[in-house]
């Protein structure tokens, strides 16, 4: 279905939320989320999600360099080196964008629910799970109607180009997709994010940021449409990113995407994001091959601009 943008509540109470919000709660740590340096009990199973319990005992500190390398060695050898990276979670941290939502959802009820307004006003950032709900829930809001009330004020506005631009990335995403991308690499960003809603807030906040975007060697790749699954679209999306060279890593939050790449493309690096993904998905382990990062801290320095 086609969701209908409302940009009035977003042009008059954005920015200032916007700025609150980042002040209070979000600020530059979430750009540097590193994982805590002990991974708790609950870390014992293979389910994450890493932003609630990392599973840091899995994280493979040699991964990211051990791609660029693999970057360096393809191109050395006449070929075209291919990386693919989702946004959503991999990349990018979307949380501050709920937040903002929410915050303006509280607003908007807390005349006539101020009990509601006060409630969601406690959620901080850690606060933040995939689904609405289970969000909403941990701060005691579970009223079938006021969930379905904040879904529906939520989602259009998720969805779109205004709020996207609140994302800020996981930690040292942007130096490492610039080492890629300068040591010879063709960049893929291939997203569930829908191009009719999102192509210009996404492209946008990848310049912001210093992701490489706009330039030879880098591609945006997102759905027509909203309405179309992501794991279909991206399955669907696989061979033609094939055909721009020889796919060296693919990186994903998503346990079943990453696994369709992992089939796809045996012979590159399947990198898992500890980050958050999807409860109600099919498959919820990613692949034995898999290599487990927290985020990209432990990436090497740009290198000089392949010729």
């Amino acid at each position: 279905m086609r969701l209908d943008r409302d940009p009035a509540p977003a042009s008059r109470l954005l920015p200032a939320l916007a700025l609150a919000i980042f002040t209070c709660c979000v600020g530059p740590s979430v750009a540097h989320t590193a994982p805590p340096s002990r991974p708790t009990a609950a870390a014992k199973t293979p389910q994450g999600p890493g932003w609630i319990s990392p599973q840091t005992n899995r994280y493979d500190a040699t991964a990211l360099a051990a791609i660029a390398e693999r970057v360096t060695t393809v191109r050395a050898a006449g070929q075209v080196p291919v990386v693919v990276f989702d946004l959503d979670h991999t990349l990018f941290d979307g949380r501050p964008r709920t937040l903002v939502i929410l915050a303006e959802f509280a607003a908007s009820v807390a005349a006539e629910q101020p009990a509601t307004a006060k409630a969601i006003g406690r959620i901080a950032l850690h606060d933040i799970a995939y689904l609405l709900r289970d969000t909403l829930a941990r701060v005691g809001v579970t009223d079938p109607k006021v969930v379905a009330a904040a879904e529906a004020y939520w989602k259009p506005r998720f969805f779109s180009d205004t709020y996207a631009q609140l994302d800020v990335p996981i930690a040292g995403a942007p130096s490492y997709v610039q080492a890629l991308w300068q040591r010879g690499a063709v960049v893929v960003y291939l997203s569930g994010r829908n191009a009719d809603g999102m192509l210009t807030g996404t492209t946008a906040s990848l310049q912001k940021w210093g992701f490489p975007v706009g330039v030879r060697g880098a591609q945006v790749v997102l759905k027509p449409s909203f309405s179309e699954p992501d794991d279909t679209f991206k399955k669907a999306s696989l061979e033609q990113i094939s055909a721009l060279g020889q796919v060296v890593a693919s990186f994903e939050n998503e346990p079943g995407n990453l696994g369709v790449m992992a089939t796809r493309w045996p012979t590159a690096i399947p990198v898992f994001l500890d980050t958050d993904f999807n409860p109600g998905g099919a498959v919820r382990t990613p692949p034995a091959a898999a290599r487990w990062v927290g985020d990209y801290t432990s990436a090497p320095r740009p290198a000089t601009p392949a010729p």
